[in-house]
């Protein structure tokens, strides 16, 4: 059977529409963490931010308030609240390596009308470490360090979000009491220095979208498992808040239409030059 132009056209569309259904990768975008300071030891009191280039022997030795801004009100770290910008690392993105970090990539690829359905589950072990790098994920960029009460700082970076719907649900206490605010979504922060694939923060209440080609994810932050085991203690406490707006190529389909549009018309002019 022969293919004419409008069998061509026909086909593309056809494709094009099962491309957009079935996934978007990410280009670009930020996170927006809102950190409330003293609310856990482990992040008891923000001291500095470094950016996507400084090695882990920076990020250690580099004086306050590190080489990345942030926004921190009032300076205290009993009451005070750290908002931090960082940029999510898109797809297929180049990698630093060899300077003692471990950056992630963005492999999240997923349906616009089943964001969770379509996000490969991540393993989850104890609580305390989630996945790895192999799993889809969104990377972030930035270093953030702590000092409190304890000797010595601690450092969370080359983050990273990942899927493990074991997870996700509400939470008790110590006393089998349902935790306020604590009802998770799966979704977790694992971050990836140090202590690779360390889980940092829960993603609690979250609201997740896709809208004029953008992907959404607002949630609260909750002490995860890997952060308690510095803490001390305090899993499932709320200690901030993260916004993620996560861009998307502009729909598919009209690339795709495109090249099937063209293959006709190449095709149909070698036709008639050989008639």
């Amino acid at each position: 059977m022969r293919c004419n132009r409008s069998c061509v056209i026909g086909l593309a569309l056809m494709v094009a529409t099962s491309q957009f259904a079935n996934a978007d990768v990410i280009t670009g975008g930020s996170a927006a963490f809102t950190i409330n300071e003293g609310k856990a030891a482990a992040v008891y009191e923000f001291d500095a931010l470094f950016n996507d280039a400084t090695s882990r022997a920076d990020t250690l030795s580099l004086p306050a308030p590190g080489n990345a801004s942030f926004i921190e009100t009032p300076a205290d770290p009993s009451t005070g609240t750290v908002t931090i910008t960082d940029p999510i690392r898109a797809t297929g993105a180049p990698i630093i390596t060899g300077d003692g970090r471990t950056r992630q990539q963005t492999t999240l690829n997923f349906d616009p009308a089943n964001i969770l359905g379509t996000w490969s589950a991540a393993s989850s072990d104890l609580g305390s470490f989630v996945g790895s790098a192999s799993d889809e994920q969104i990377a972030f960029t930035t270093m953030q360090r702590y000092t409190g009460p304890f000797t010595g700082v601690l450092l969370y970076g080359d983050f990273a979000i990942r899927y493990s719907p074991s997870r996700a649900g509400t939470q008790v206490d110590t006393n089998g009491d349902t935790i306020p605010d604590a009802t998770l979504s799966g979704l977790v922060i694992a971050s990836n220095i140090d202590f690779n694939n360390a889980a940092f923060a829960d993603i609690a209440n979250a609201s997740i979208g896709f809208s004029n080609n953008q992907l959404t994810i607002n949630g609260d932050l909750l002490v995860s498992g890997g952060l308690a085991l510095l803490n001390g203690g305090g899993q499932n406490t709320p200690f901030g808040t993260i916004s993620v707006v996560a861009s998307v190529p502009e729909p598919a389909s009209l690339v795709v239409l495109s090249l099937g549009v063209t293959i006709a018309l190449a095709r149909r002019r070698r036709h008639r030059e050989h008639a």
